[in-house]
């Protein structure tokens, strides 16, 4: 039987996407040392390197985190080491602060079940298009940066990098309001694995509020449903909460991030 209550389902994600990340894509590696799994990406970036899930308590985790800040620090890169509230020990984040971590974004991990009625819901006058040639990357850079107020350059690369590599692994949706691009979103596969992940979902202020979001999740979970996911997992801003509240999504627990930068040489 598949699991049915969060708590279940929480464990479930633990163990199918934290416990054995699966590969985020070319150019980074999964590690794992003093209780910890981490990411090692291409670049020092902290955005590229980060500790998802650790098995500690109150006697190992201080020994974990020093081990863990070493290792980065050994390859001069910055570190993030995402803390799930149902994390051990409970202190995490404090001890993550002592040790010279500043503190992040929050975000909540929200997850719903693939129906069988998803289908791809639709916007008026939007057109969404699956990205087919890495050049409309730009066209998703574009929104990105204009959404969050931050270069966001090095996403087209590394998103063209990933179709590369495996083009069933990750589909790629930009909303077009004529020729504008107004919104992207993207979804990824796991080797098989009972949750797909959903990405972005960034839309132009002017064009909020028009059902553009809530079609960029109806397509992606109609074609998880055909790619035979069991589950849609996606980390939410606040501003996206709501919304996927209304499509169905339930909160599991509360991510908070903590930073380390990349020592200077």
């Amino acid at each position: 039987m598949p699991p049915e209550s969060d708590a279940e389902i929480l464990a479930l994600f633990d163990r199918d996407m934290r416990a054995n990340p699966p590969p985020l894509g070319p150019g980074y590696r999964q590690e794992r040392l003093a209780g910890a799994s981490f990411s090692v990406g291409p670049s020092a970036e902290a955005h590229h390197n980060t500790v998802e899930y650790s098995a500690l308590d109150e006697r190992s985790a201080d020994g974990c985190i020093d081990a863990v800040v070493a290792r980065f620090a050994e390859m001069k890169h910055g570190l993030e080491w995402k803390v799930h509230a149902h994390d051990r020990p409970a202190d995490l984040g404090a001890r993550l602060l002592a040790k010279g971590f500043v503190q992040g974004g929050r975000e909540t991990l929200m997850v719903r079940p693939v129906g069988t009625d998803d289908a791809p819901a639709s916007s008026a006058g939007i057109d969404i298009r699956r990205v087919t040639d890495p050049a409309a990357l730009a066209d998703l850079v574009a929104v990105e940066t204009e959404v969050w107020n931050d270069e966001n350059s090095w996403l087209a690369g590394a998103l063209a990098a990933e179709l590369a590599q495996d083009a069933q692994a990750l589909a790629i949706y930009i909303a077009y309001a004529g020729a504008k691009p107004v919104s992207a979103g993207w979804i990824r596969f796991h080797g098989g694995r009972a949750f797909a992940t959903l990405w972005g979902g960034s839309t132009l202020k002017a064009y909020r509020s028009r059902g553009i979001y809530r079609a960029l999740v109806g397509i992606r979970a109609a074609l998880a449903r055909a790619r035979g996911a069991r589950f849609l997992a996606v980390e939410a801003s606040d501003d996206s909460r709501p919304i996927l509240e209304r499509n169905g999504f339930r909160a599991l627990t509360v991510i908070d991030s903590y930073f380390k930068q990349p020592i200077e040489t």
